[in-house]
């Protein structure tokens, strides 16, 4: 009984160190739309950046795309941060540690039905806008 309560208590001590980790990659996905051109379509998440530094990775839905990070709380030296990136492309970008953007993709859809569009986020905390 010793050994099967010693091995259960192993394997619950290698679960907790191993299986455990934090999430901080995610997919966000935008829906464009229909008959709308040539404006900011923001996500529902906002993010936040657990370093310095922030990934972006363009996903499927656009060929090239410009995306836009926008603080969530409008405060004196916090500037919006565009990036332009084609589908698979990846750009390391410098933000500010602890401030929460809101994302958004520029897009236009002419067709008749609403698009979808993604970009997977790296090295963040995400929250429901």
């Amino acid at each position: 009984m010793k050994r099967i309560t010693a091995a259960l208590l192993l394997l619950t001590l290698v679960f907790a160190l191993f299986g455990c980790k934090k999430q901080d990659a995610f997919e966000i996905e935008f829906s464009i739309p229909a008959g709308s051109s040539g404006a900011y379509v923001y996500a529902d998440e906002e993010l936040s950046p657990n370093g310095n530094r922030l990934r972006l990775r363009a996903g499927a839905g656009y060929g090239k795309a410009k995306f836009i990070l926008t603080p969530a709380e409008a405060a004196e030296g916090k500037e919006e941060i565009t990036v332009t990136l084609g589908q698979g492309e990846t750009i390391t970008v410098s933000v500010e540690k602890g401030t929460w953007y809101r994302i958004g993709i520029f897009a236009d859809n002419p067709d008749a039905a609403a698009k979808a569009a993604g970009v997977y986020a790296e090295n963040v905390t995400l929250r429901i806008e």
